[in-house]
């Protein structure tokens, strides 16, 4: 009558679960910065006249589905990402009106303050978000190994009496 849960079987898994998650989260946090890079590299190119309006807004697009993947693996981990906002809305506003206008050094450096204002708040609420993880991780491991001692101390003087003549 021995289930995986009452052999601590399930307590591998587990960890290993959640360090998969933990990995992946921090793989799809680097991709998004990696995107929002690239979305700065073109826009730079575009104002010389090396890239097209297409390339800015596939980049963009690329920056949005990386948002999307990071948000949903901190909300399956339970970390609140209200605060972070619609960071893909707020870019396209920007970039519409940017894309617009001519290419040119003038017209990115009319929107890169508020394109860089974007990206660097989203930088930081990830970073609070991280550590907001990792602190929860850490409280769910402290609470694993309190009820892990906690049950074999209870168990031990059950095992005893059971066992004695």
């Amino acid at each position: 009558m021995s289930s995986s849960s009452e052999t601590g079987q399930s307590t591998p898994r587990s960890s290993t679960s959640s360090a998969r998650n933990s990995v992946s989260i921090e793989t799809t946090v680097t991709k998004l910065l990696m995107s929002t890079k690239h979305l700065l590299q073109v826009l730079t190119q575009w104002s010389k006249g090396s890239a097209t309006g297409k390339m800015v807004s596939d980049s963009y697009v690329q920056l949005g589905n990386d948002f999307k993947l990071v948000s949903k693996f901190f909300t399956h981990a339970k970390v609140d990402i209200s605060d972070v906002g619609d960071v893909p809305m707020q870019l396209r506003k920007v970039l519409e009106v940017t894309l617009r206008e001519p290419a040119s050094d003038t017209t990115l450096n009319k929107y890169l303050p508020r394109i860089r204002e974007i990206i660097v708040n989203l930088l930081d609420k990830l970073k609070v978000k991280q550590i907001q993880l990792k602190q929860a991780r850490q409280e769910q491991l402290i609470t694993k190994i309190s009820l892990s001692r906690d049950t074999s101390v209870s168990d031990e003087p059950v095992e005893r009496r059971t066992m004695a003549p």
